[in-house]
């Protein structure tokens, strides 16, 4: 039932149809005669019935050159009608918009088109002469320019006889089939196109007031489309670049590459189409606007800010991206222009793409016939070598301004890079070549320089090379083909030079520093040349790696990156940003992601140098392994740094992993065969090693301590030096995972837990060394029986020692964590505990020092009988904050160590003499004048026992008493103090005494000894 109400509907709009068209025909006036001429037909064109034309909308770019009235295209069937040009059809609504659009751009390089415009129209309701209905056609394009109208909004086909195309406010434009069945802007259309123009006039102008921050040229994307076609009529690349977004790109650096991306884009362009600019938004509202869009690329039209803070529509970066992958498209498949650009005489062949294999045959036999045959000098180096474009003999300059640092026999190839001869002979002087040179290569380090940008071609005209402040640099091809520096630059060149600031004229000098990404790249190739390795990792961003991993992993890395550099890609140091500020300078990356960059950091540590990041540093990991085995660029090969690897010494790991067969490189879980058999011999390596060591150390100790007499246990011995066997182990375990090039992600973890491991075993066999030692001074022989002070203290020093390794310990641990600032913190906070400990514990401090000076000193031995002050008694006891004294009246006296160090203490246990008070018993006492004689020879003796002695020895008697016999008495000072000496000397007196009385007849009470053991003076009496 549908299908019969949707056919009848048709029916009754057909019907409908039908009779408008007849109202219409009756009430219109036929046609006037057209002033216009008719088209002139190419030479192989031939009449062609309507039906039978091709569909331009939808027939592909590279088939339109074949189409019919075409050079090189098949002529059409023949027909009574007149021939139509394929390019002005009208037999649709779209083909008439198309033929309108087309016309109307045209007519600034062919101005016969505006009669083809102004065939387009119906004339019939319009009263004025042949000029004004030219006008009028341009009139009716500016108001389908001013709405946007694209082709597709025109069908391709009607059944009706009027398409209304626009139908807004006072505006209506239509079109209407006439009676030749060809499609026309309707007569109303054509009637009220001043009244419509005046109208948006009138918006226009109260709408216009928002566009003032707009450039002319580019305020929106029909202008700059119509600013860049216009530009490439010209054949001006340089004003056609001002319609590209050159965001992104240095000046000098688009000077030169802008007119190249002009002309990628001009052919590209006219490849995609004809720019019907009515087509084109003529607004400035809206951020972005796409004109084609193919799989190679697109072409689209951002609104960017300028840096004076005007607005402007312009070629999007997203188009110059893909221009490369676009152009090469056209080029391959050989994708002809547009016919209509043919039409204007516009069209562009590949002779307009700047590079070489793009020119034309013609150009290609004009550039073979200009190359010279290059010219040897004298001394044999050939002066056009490696310049033969401007872009190899500025790479070549750097070259040799950077091999002049270690080889001065470049000099005069460095001097062919400069047109001197020349010069000279105008100057009449020998011009300096290497100074100049040398400033040549400052003015090129400030100018940011790429040589990318340079023509590679050898007979191109000559290149400027721009900078800031007038700087510039021109290079031209010489009669022997070589290009060189130009007279004209040398003669400005001191100039030049004067104007660059100091750091500029000194960067050369500059082998440590981190302030650009150039410097920092500089530093870090002289460092490797240099095998100055700390330079070179500094120039690594170590920071997300814990810091007990950075010292090992440090000259890995660096060695690494160097390995990766030399096979991916040649740097010139000039060639890398010098400025201090901007985005990262991204080295290369590779197809998996993986990339090399240099970054500015800016938070600490490091803040505001520019180092290889961390992500440059993961990614060295992958490419290291693919890069072995892999031969280096041939411009790394012939550069004065190059080292085709390092020395065992500077980094052992990468030396052994370049040196591994490739067989045992095959990764099995997460490691590759040769590291997992490194680390079995490592684990059997390191046990024995440790076990040499341990058993060596105890062969050492026991002739040690046999010839010191020293008695120790065998059990202990093993037992204080097994922890040195465990730390020289794990020791040597270390090494051989250092050894191993074990993965990054793996040893940054790994080494922070080993390193820790190690210090507690080391400080484990430190304090079992501190205990042996102790032992050792205890079992020493010739120890007496009363300790002395350092005995007593010895094993509080053991404890000071335990604690100071303590000490040490926790310090190597808090830098092990890899936060200076903690470790800042504790010592401050340790500081300030110390001050303040300090003084409130002054007397204690003071009471400590007083030991230590008492132990350096030794003034006595536990058992001395001191006297200090008006104390005096027996040393018991030695303590750090005091000493303990038992007094004669057998009371313990607690004396401050400070008071012992500071004040005057008398050892009367270590005088050389001792006061004797010897009684001799006898029977009966003498007379008062054998006593003085016996005084006197008793005194005698005295004097001969103790020499030099001033007192004189006191002799008397004592009278018997309570069953006591009667005695003599002798008071006087012998030699010793304690001990055997004083005994001895006590004896002998008692013996000489008891000699000169039995002289005098007197009978002794005690045992006479013989006379040869008297002394001298009894045995002359006898």
């Amino acid at each position: 039932m549908r299908p019969i109400i949707a056919l009848s509907r048709f029916w009754i709009i057909l019907s409908l149809g039908i009779s408008f068209a007849a109202t219409s025909q009756a009430q219109v006036p036929p046609l006037l005669p057209s002033p216009m001429v008719a088209p002139v037909p190419t030479s192989n064109s031939s009449p062609a019935p309507v039906s039978s034309a091709p569909n331009l909308a939808s027939t592909p770019i590279s088939a339109l050159s074949a189409l019919p009235g075409e050079a090189g295209g098949g002529a059409a069937p023949a027909s009574k009608q007149s021939p139509v040009d394929p390019l002005f059809r009208k037999d649709t609504p779209r083909r008439l918009l198309e033929t309108f659009y087309f016309c109307l751009e045209g007519v600034d390089y062919k101005p016969e088109l505006i009669q083809e415009a102004a065939n387009c129209l119906d004339n019939r309701l319009f009263s004025e002469g042949a000029a004004t209905l030219d006008l009028t056609a341009f009139h009716l394009g500016e108001i389908l320019n001013h709405f946007g109208v694209p082709l597709v909004s025109a069908p391709e086909s009607s059944p009706q006889d009027e398409v209304v195309l626009i139908n807004q406010d006072d505006t209506r434009i239509a079109f209407r089939r006439g009676p030749d069945s060809q499609w026309r802007f309707s007569p109303e259309t054509v009637q009220k196109v001043a009244e419509m123009r005046r109208s948006l006039k009138a918006k226009a102008r109260a709408e216009g007031a928002g566009e003032k921050q707009f450039l002319e040229a580019f305020r929106s994307p029909e202008a700059t489309f119509r600013t860049f076609r216009q530009a490439m009529a010209r054949g001006d690349f340089a004003v056609a670049a001002t319609c590209l977004d050159s965001t992104g790109h240095s000046q000098q650096m688009w000077d030169i590459r802008g007119p190249l991306f002009a002309r990628d884009l001009a052919f590209a362009v006219q490849r995609l189409g004809f720019i019907y600019c009515a087509e084109l938004p003529g607004e400035s509202s809206g951020s972005s606007h796409c004109w084609r869009v193919i799989p190679p690329g697109q072409v689209t039209l951002d609104r960017i800010s300028l840096p004076d803070g005007k607005l402007a529509w312009k070629f999007s970066r997203a188009t110059l991206e893909g221009l490369p992958k676009l152009v090469n498209y056209f080029r391959l498949n050989q994708t002809e222009p547009d016919p209509r650009w043919k039409r204007l005489g516009l069209a562009l062949d590949s002779s307009v793409l700047k590079e070489i294999g793009a020119k034309s045959e013609k150009d290609a036999k004009k550039l073979g016939k200009s190359v010279m045959v290059p010219v040897t000098g004298t001394s044999g180096i050939d002066p056009a070598a490696g310049r033969q474009t401007p872009r190899s003999a500025v790479i070549t300059f750097l070259k040799l301004c950077e091999e002049l640092r270690v080889r001065p026999e470049v000099r005069e190839n460095l001097h062919n890079a400069m047109d001197l001869v020349p010069l000279e002979d105008q100057l009449g002087r020998k011009m300096p070549g290497t100074k100049a040179a040398l400033m040549i290569e400052a003015i090129l380090r400030t100018m940011e320089i790429d040589t990318n940008i340079l023509s590679d071609i050898p007979n191109d005209e000559p290149q400027t090379i721009k900078g800031f402040d007038d700087l510039s640099l021109t290079l031209r091809r010489m009669k022997d083909g070589a290009w060189r520096f130009d007279q004209e630059t040398l003669l400005r060149l001191r100039d030049m030079y004067n104007k660059l600031p100091q750091a500029q004229r000194n960067a050369r000098d500059r082998t440590h520093d981190f302030q650009s990404a150039r410097e920092t790249y500089g530093t870090f190739t002289w460092s490797m040349f240099k095998g100055e390795m700390d330079n070179a990792v500094d120039t690594l961003d170590l920071s997300e790696l814990p810091a007990a991993a950075r010292g090992a992993l440090g000259p890995r890395l660096a060695w690494k990156l160097r390995y990766v550099l030399d096979r991916n890609k040649y740097i010139l140091p000039q060639e890398v940003p010098g400025t201090t500020e901007g985005r990262r300078w991204l080295v290369f990356r590779t197809t998996k992601g993986d990339m090399i960059q240099v970054g500015k950091r800016h938070i600490e540590p490091n803040k505001d140098r520019w180092l290889f990041t961390p992500e440059t540093l993961q990614s060295i990991e992958h490419l290291f392994p693919l890069s072995i085995g892999e031969s280096p660029l041939p411009d790394v090969t012939d550069s004065f740094w190059f080292r085709e690897g390092p020395d065992f010494l500077e980094a052992p790991s990468v030396w052994l992993h370049l040196r591994v067969p490739p067989a045992l490189r095959k990764y099995h879980l997460g490691l590759a065969d040769w590291q997992w058999l490194g680390l079995g011999l490592g684990l059997m390596v390191s046990w024995l090693i440790g076990l040499v060591v341990s058993v060596g150390a105890r062969l050492l100790i026991r002739p040690f301590l046999r010839s010191a007499r020293i008695g120790m246990a065998e059990e202990l011995l093993a037992k204080r030096t097994r922890p040195i066997q465990m730390l020289v182990a794990y020791g040597v375990m270390l090494l051989a995972v250092d050894v191993l090039d074990l993965p990054l992600s793996f040893m940054g973890k790994f080494l922070p837990i080993t390193l820790t491991c190690w210090l507690l075993l080391a400080f484990w066999a430190g304090h079992n060394l501190i205990d042996l030692g102790l032992e050792l001074y205890n079992n020493r022989p010739g120890k007496g029986d009363r300790a002395s002070i350092r005995d007593l203290m010895a094993p509080t020093l053991t404890l000071v020692l335990k604690a100071i390794l303590v000490f040490i310990f926790g310090y190597w641990l808090i830098s092990l964590l890899g936060n200076p600032d903690l470790l800042t913190q504790i010592l401050a906070g340790m500081g300030i505990v110390g001050l303040a400990v300090s003084l409130a514990a002054q007397d204690a401090i003071k009471h400590f020092f007083g030991t230590l000076l008492l132990i350096s000193e030794g003034p006595f031995k536990i058992g001395d009988r001191i006297v200090i002050d008006k104390y005096k008694g027996v040393v018991e006891a030695v303590g750090f904050r005091s000493t303990r004294i038992r007094t004669d009246k057998g009371t313990l006296l607690v004396l401050p160590n400070s008071v012992l160090a500071g004040g005057s203490v008398e050892n009367l246990g270590r005088r050389n003499r001792n006061f004797a008070r010897l009684t001799i018993p006898i029977l009966e006492l003498p007379d008062n004048v054998t006593l003085e004689i016996m005084r006197q020879k008793i005194q005698s003796i005295c004097r001969d026992m103790m020499p030099g002695m001033k007192s004189v020895a006191k002799v008397d008697t004592i009278q018997a008493e309570g069953g006591k016999p009667p005695a003599l008495r002798v008071r006087t000072w012998l030699p010793g103090w304690g001990g055997v000496q004083a005994e001895n000397s006590q004896e002998t007196l008692q013996d000489s005494v008891a000699c000169v009385a039995v002289e005098h007849g007197l009978v002794p009470l005690v045992d006479i000894p013989s006379w040869p053991a008297a002394s001298p003076s009894v045995a002359n009496a006898a």
